[in-house]
């Protein structure tokens, strides 16, 4: 496998900050992420090491495959770094530093791959350095790594007999009886039904991004006959005409959507913006790094691993619900409820559920190089037999469910 090593952009008055090593060349400050480590948490440690500087924001720039020595390729993940003291104190792993203005010619002690690499970025203008992490937006997420519509019938079809249970326990106390209801990414529309049965006075729109979802989503709704809900496409950031009225919405539902959306910030202010006086947003999210198994599978461990690394490398932390709990602190957002909830998988029904979401990912990881396809193919294998065997149980996502107001207001429940 090839590894990883997370670099930085920390761009200053003087150009681009790269410490000289003992070979005497020039290269970017970072390095390889510990054991169990986080491509952010390791560049950020990796850069307070080595040369004494703190960042307050990161945004994921890209990666690539270089040979770095002869014969050796690294996969190198970069990010523009938000800093504010330009003074740095080196350590003992480098002879010095120097500001590399990136409109200059490369320095011939630089690395071939550093200059590509500041080449294929020296046009993308810097938001971390300027902006405050707190008021940049950024509507694009990564394309969604799963499939879709009624290929994804059976894993989503798994995930809502894992979760609708404690979803719908939460959910139910904040539901109106009237009124407006809004799910979004709502998928095959499974909790979109269950709301509009709950509710059938209130009308109920489900949103998803992808067309193909949402031809599940009505599908499924005309079989079981109900006449209060409707499907249309649309995100967290562009809503469709239909969900655009004045009146806004009395109740939101946000499930598994966060997760793939980088700036959550913005999503979660768009969403409160959207409620009536009085309304509540729901949001349920997970940590990847909650899942284990007993007794620990090693395939099991390590699909999980590699798809947390796939998530960091494109931009997306997959464990969100401490970024997601500081976005709520930090729009003064009101709280009504809070709930960490982690189901049980023993069933081989259930079960089902890893080998089919690894499998979904693999051909992504192996394409940008966390994974070989032997490996691949051998964690996709031990899903199926080891993790599949009656004395092995596992747990689900642990998510963190949120009831929310706007700042100040009481709940119309």
């Amino acid at each position: 496998m090839v590894p990883i090593s997370v670099k930085g952009i920390l761009r200053g008055v003087r150009g681009i900050l790269f410490l000289k090593n003992p070979r005497g060349e020039l290269e970017l400050p970072g390095g390889r992420p510990d054991e169990g480590e986080d491509l952010e948490g390791a560049l950020r440690r990796e850069i307070v090491e080595e040369c004494g500087i703190k960042i307050h924001a990161t945004s994921y720039m890209g990666s690539s495959s270089f040979q770095v020595v002869p014969g050796q390729r690294v996969l190198i993940a970069v990010f523009d770094c938000g800093f504010t003291a330009e003074n740095p104190v080196v350590s003992n792993e480098h002879f010095g530093y120097e500001w590399v203005d990136p409109e200059r010619e490369r320095p011939a002690v630089m690395p071939h791959f550093y200059w590509e690499i500041i080449y294929r970025l020296r046009n993308v203008a810097t938001v971390a350095e300027v902006v405050p992490p707190d008021v940049r937006r950024s509507n694009h997420s990564m394309p969604y790594p799963l499939q879709i519509g009624f290929l994804d019938q059976d894993r989503l079809g798994i995930t809502s007999r894992i979760y609708d249970a404690s979803s719908e326990k939460f959910l139910g106390s904040f539901l109106p009886r009237k009124g407006n209801i809004l799910d979004v990414g709502c998928g095959h529309g499974q909790m979109t039904r269950w709301m509009a049965r709950e509710s059938p006075e209130a009308a109920v729109l489900g949103i998803d991004f992808s067309r193909q979802q949402i031809d599940v989503a009505r599908v499924d709704a005309q079989r079981e006959e109900i006449s209060n809900v409707m499907f249309s496409t649309g995100d967290i950031f562009e809503l469709p005409e239909s969900a655009m009225s004045n009146s806004g919405f009395d109740l939101i539902n946000c499930r598994f959507v966060l997760l793939h959306i980088q700036d959550r910030f913005h999503a979660l202010t768009n969403l409160l913006e959207r409620l009536n006086p009085g309304g509540i947003l729901v949001t349920e999210e997970p940590s990847l790094a909650s899942l284990y198994s007993v007794p620990p599978v090693k395939a099991f461990e390590e699909a999980n691993a590699l798809i947390r690394r796939f998530g960091l490398l494109n931009g997306i932390n997959y464990d969100c619900i401490e970024e997601v709990w500081d976005c709520v602190h930090r729009l003064n957002a009101r709280v009504f409820a809070a709930n960490f909830s982690q189901p049980t998988i023993w069933t081989p029904e259930l079960k089902r559920i890893v080998g089919l979401s690894f499998r979904q990912f693999q051909d992504r990881l192996i394409a940008c190089g966390l994974v070989t396809p032997t490996d691949a193919e051998r964690i996709s294998g031990d899903l199926d037999h080891e993790f599949m065997q009656g004395h092995v149980i596992s747990t689900g996502l642990r998510t963190l469910q949120l009831a929310l107001g706007r700042a100040n207001e009481e709940s119309g429940s």
